[in-house]
């Protein structure tokens, strides 16, 4: 269950959001078929993000993919973040989660 702060959150993104002008429409539906797939099947999806030192944008990306599932209740999806890299969350990066409410 989402903390409700993030979930005005979640649902104000989606208002303003229109899917027709989302610039990778066509790599992120991939991911969408990838996920239907997997939950209609019965299977846990799993998520990698990976990005050079995992200290910015993979964690970003793995913390609002974890949300989203949260937020629709799509339990049966697992989100890490990976680097080529061993490196820590970059202080601005862990900032900016806390403000969003994770």
């Amino acid at each position: 269950m989402l903390h409700p702060t993030l979930q005005k959150h979640c649902t104000k993104i989606l208002q303003q959001t229109d899917p027709r002008s989302i610039n990778r429409k066509a790599t992120l539906q991939r991911l969408v078929d990838y996920l239907v797939a997997r939950l209609k099947a019965g299977h846990t999806a799993h998520i990698l993000v990976v990005c050079t030192h995992n200290a910015r944008r993979s964690q970003m990306a793995q913390y609002w993919l974890t949300v989203g599932a949260a937020y629709f209740g799509l339990d049966n999806i697992v989100v890490q973040a990976g680097g080529t890299e061993a490196s820590v969350v970059h202080p601005h990066t862990a900032a900016a989660l806390q403000r969003m409410g994770l």
